[in-house]
């Protein structure tokens, strides 16, 4: 038996959740937001607009307008301001829209857009031991939800195996059959 049944949804349920659909873009298009964070912010927005977009099949040019505008200050922002790896609210976030977008694409992917991300962050996790935290928010776990995006498409796995390493080095076995991390 499947876990996950099918929806049955009436025509009534099925316009009320494509008004709260056209309600939510609406007000992310109405919002002036200055923060690109991806937690909170314009970098967690943009898959969903990016999703909206695609369903609607480009019936908003206003959604495409945002899109170009928020990838250009997202882009910007990666090369202007000192942040920190975190998924929430640095590199990782920011990179892993950046890189979910440019998925997206088919076959005009763009296999070097985030080359210059990706070496920073290698570069940064490149420690003999990890000092910073582990969690997905602001450590280590966010990094590697980059990596994992980014390895979907590219061949580079040095990244990876690095915040691996990593996880390895900072392993405590609890019991035969147990790990823990710090």
């Amino acid at each position: 038996m499947s876990l996950i049944m099918p929806l049955t949804l009436s025509q009534f349920q099925k316009e009320q959740i494509k008004n709260i659909h056209h309600g939510v873009i609406e007000a992310i298009l109405n919002t002036a937001n200055t923060n690109y964070d991806f937690l909170g912010g314009q970098a967690g927005v943009l898959p969903y607009l990016y999703l909206a977009d695609q369903i609607t099949q480009g019936a908003s040019s206003r959604i495409e307008q945002t899109l170009n505008s928020d990838i250009d200050k997202l882009t910007t922002r990666l090369s202007t301001e000192q942040l920190t790896l975190g998924i929430s609210d640095g590199f990782s976030g920011i990179g892993w829209t950046l890189e979910f977008l440019n998925q997206q694409q088919g076959d005009d992917y763009d296999i070097e857009f985030c080359n210059t991300l990706d070496e920073l962050l290698i570069t940064a996790v490149s420690t003999p031991q990890w000092q910073g935290e582990l969690e997905y928010v602001l450590g280590l776990a966010g990094v590697a939800a980059y990596a994992a995006r980014r390895l979907k498409r590219s061949s580079d796995p040095r990244l990876y195996e690095k915040i691996i390493t990593h996880y390895e080095a900072l392993a405590i076995q609890v019991n035969e059959q147990q790990l823990s991390w710090p």
